[in-house]
């Protein structure tokens, strides 16, 4: 049950990382959004490739959902922050994910996947202090 919300939830955010990457006028920003697009399909396919070894149905996909439109309905400021909130979301997934598992092959997976997240959250972060959107947070002194 949760390997399957984990995928669809995936397809999901994957599709809006593929729009916000359409839609933005900043080069880094569309780097970003589709690294992350790109990072969700691999997950997807990992996933995927449990139900395929246990003869399980594959999930649809939604990759002819995405309109041409390059309007951008958000700001760069508010699409950023969706996509810190999206992958904040999928890492306490994957959590709660990974708390209720018990096959150990499916947990090591999840642990991977888990940290690929928190590795795009940080980048996603540091973008949002480069581009100005948020402050940098208070660090600790630096002992001597």
């Amino acid at each position: 049950m949760q390997l399957v919300s984990s995928i669809r939830s995936l397809e999901a955010n994957k599709e809006i990382l593929r729009s916000f990457a359409q839609v933005t006028s900043s080069i880094e920003l569309k780097k970003h959004f589709q690294r992350g697009s790109e990072k969700n399909q691999k997950q997807i396919d990992t996933l995927q490739s449990i139900l395929i070894d246990n003869e399980l149905p594959q999930l649809p996909t939604w990759d002819s959902e995405i309109t041409d439109s390059t309007i951008p309905p958000f700001s760069n400021r508010l699409m950023l922050y969706c996509v810190m909130l999206i992958t904040a979301s999928t890492i306490g997934q994957y959590g709660a994910f990974l708390s209720s598992v018990l096959r150990k092959d499916i947990g090591a997976t999840n642990t991977r996947l888990m940290a690929e997240e928190l590795l795009y959250g940080e980048d996603s972060v540091n973008l949002m202090i480069e581009q100005g959107f948020l402050d940098q947070l208070p660090m600790a002194k630096k002992l001597k």
